[in-house]
C-alpha cells in the first residue's frame, strides 16, 4: 500500500512538472523566433515596516528587525507589439484582490493587458501576512500591516512599469538543472501504520517518505543582444521556511540573488518562483543537524546558486 500511494504521488508530481515545462517551452518558443524580441526587468522593494504582522505560522507575531529586504521582481517580454509581464514577490502568498488591483493599474498606466500579467509569491515564511484578515486580529501590528497592504498593489505595479521602461532588444534561453540534496518530502509512513508530518529527526518509527520530491531546477535566462545579463528566473519545488523568527527575510532567494549578482553583475534581476511543493521542505530527518536560521537559508541558497551556475553552461535558445 505504501508503494502504491508513493507511486500515485510521483505520477501527480510528474504531471504537474510537465505542465510547467510545457509553459516554459511555449514561452521560449514564443520569444526565440521573434525578430523584434525585447525584454526588461526591474526590482522594487516591498519590505514591510517594523511591527507589521508576519506570516508563516499558527500564531501572531510582528516584525522586529529587517535582515534583508523583500522585493517585487518583474520581467516584461515584448514580441510583435504584444507584452507579457511576470512578477515574483517575496511574500508568503498574494490575494486575488491584490492581483486584480495590480492588473488594473498596469493596464491603465503601463498599457499591458490585464490578462497578460502574472503575479506569484515565493512563499517566504518571514514576510508579511497577506491579507491581514488571516489572523482576525485588531492589534497594532494589524493596523501597521493594513497600511502596508493598501500601498502594495501600487508598488508591485511600479516594478512592472520600471521593467517595461527598461525594455531592450534581447534573447532568451532555458536550462534544466538537478538538485536533490536540499529538498525532502515532509510526510512519512510510520511503523504504526500512520503517516507522520515532519515526524522529527532520527525518528526510529519512520519507514519511508510518503511521496516524492521534484529535484528539477528550471532556469530562464535573458540577456541583451550584446550579451549583457538582464534576468535569471529560477524555479524550484521547495518551501521557503528556513529562517523562522521575527526578522524579515526573503529566505534562500536572498543568497541566490547575491551570488548570481556577483557573478553576472548586480544590475541583473534574479527572480525565484516556488514550484509545486505542498509537502516538500528542507528538513532532512536522517541527520540531527539543526536546520533553522539565516545560516540554513544561506547554505541552501548557495547550493541552489551552484546548480544554477552549472546550468548556465548548458542553456539552450
Amino acid at each position: 500500500m505504501h508503494n502504491k500511494i508513493y507511486m500515485m504521488n510521483r505520477i501527480l508530481l510528474r504531471q504537474t512538472r510537465l505542465c510547467f515545462l510545457i509553459i516554459i517551452g511555449f514561452l521560449v518558443m514564443f520569444t526565440t523566433f521573434a525578430n523584434d524580441l525585447r525584454i526588461g526587468a526591474a526590482s522594487v522593494k516591498i519590505t514591510p515596516p517594523i511591527g507589521a504582522l508576519m506570516a508563516g505560522y499558527y500564531y501572531e507575531r510582528g516584525v522586529d528587525k529587517i535582515h534583508d529586504d523583500l522585493y517585487a521582481k518583474a520581467l516584461v517580454i515584448e514580441k510583435d507589439g504584444s507584452k507579457l509581464a511576470i512578477v515574483s514577490c517575496d511574500l508568503m502568498g498574494i490575494s486575488n484582490d491584490i492581483v486584480r488591483e495590480v492588473r488594473k493599474l498596469v493596464e491603465k498606466y503601463v498599457g499591458i493587458d490585464a490578462d497578460h500579467v502574472m503575479i506569484g509569491a515565493t512563499h517566504t515564511h518571514t514576510g508579511p501576512v497577506i491579507p491581514s484578515v488571516w489572523y482576525g486580529t485588531k492589534s497594532k501590528s494589524a493596523e501597521i500591516l493594513a497600511g502596508y497592504i493598501a500601498k502594495l498593489p501600487g508598488i508591485i505595479a511600479e516594478s512592472i512599469k520600471q521593467a517595461n521602461a527598461a525594455l531592450k532588444p534581447a534573447k532568451i534561453s532555458f536550462g534544466l538543472g538537478h538538485e536533490e540534496s536540499i529538498s525532502f518530502n515532509r510526510r512519512y509512513f510510520m511503523t504504526d501504520g500512520t503517516v507522520g508530518w515532519n515526524p522529527g529527526k532520527l525518528n526510529p518509527k519512520i519507514v519511508q517518505p510518503a511521496g516524492p520530491i521534484d529535484p528539477d531546477v528550471s532556469v530562464l535566462y535573458a540577456e541583451t543582444i550584446e550579451g549583457k545579463p538582464i534576468s535569471t528566473y529560477v524555479n524550484l519545488a521547495l518551501h521557503l521556511d528556513n529562517v523562522s523568527g521575527n526578522e524579515v527575510s526573503a529566505d534562500l532567494p536572498f543568497t541566490l540573488s547575491t551570488i548570481l549578482g556577483k557573478l553576472k553583475g548586480n544590475e541583473m534581476v534574479t527572480a525565484f518562483s516556488q514550484g509545486c511543493s505542498g509537502n516538500i521542505n528542507h528538513i532532512n530527518v536522517k541527520t540531527n543537524t539543526p536546520q533553522s536560521g539565516h545560516y540554513e537559508a544561506e547554505r541552501l541558497g548557495t547550493i541552489l546558486a551552484g546548480e544554477v551556475i552549472k546550468t548556465y553552461t548548458r542553456l539552450s535558445p
